[in-house]
C-alpha cells in the first residue's frame, strides 16, 4: 500500500488593493463611511460622519471636494427622470 501526499497548494496571492480601496481603507480611522453615504444622500453635512474632532487636513479637504462635486448647480435643470435621480443621488 503506497501513500500518496497531497499535492503542495502554492501560497494565495495576496491581491493589491485598487486605489478606491486604498482610499477608504485612509479614512476609515476618521470618516464613518455609511454615515457619510447616508449625509450625501440626505444632502446633510458631511462634517458630521467625521469619527475626530480634528481629522487630518487631507480628510477635512475630500470632505470639501465631495461637497463641491455633490452640490448641485444653481442653474442645473431637471428634463428627465433620469436627471431628477442624479440629482437625488
Amino acid at each position: 500500500m503506497s501513500t500518496t501526499e497531497p499535492p503542495t497548494r502554492r501560497p494565495r496571492r495576496k491581491e493589491e488593493a485598487t486605489p478606491a480601496q486604498a482610499l477608504r481603507e485612509a479614512i476609515t480611522p476618521y470618516t464613518a463611511l455609511p454615515r457619510l453615504r447616508r449625509l450625501v444622500a440626505q444632502h446633510g453635512d458631511l462634517a458630521q460622519a467625521l469619527r475626530c474632532p480634528t481629522p487630518p487636513q487631507d480628510v477635512l479637504a475630500l470632505l470639501d471636494l465631495l461637497r463641491a462635486m455633490l452640490q448641485p448647480n444653481p442653474r442645473d435643470q431637471i428634463k428627465s427622470p433620469t436627471a431628477a435621480a442624479e440629482s437625488i443621488l
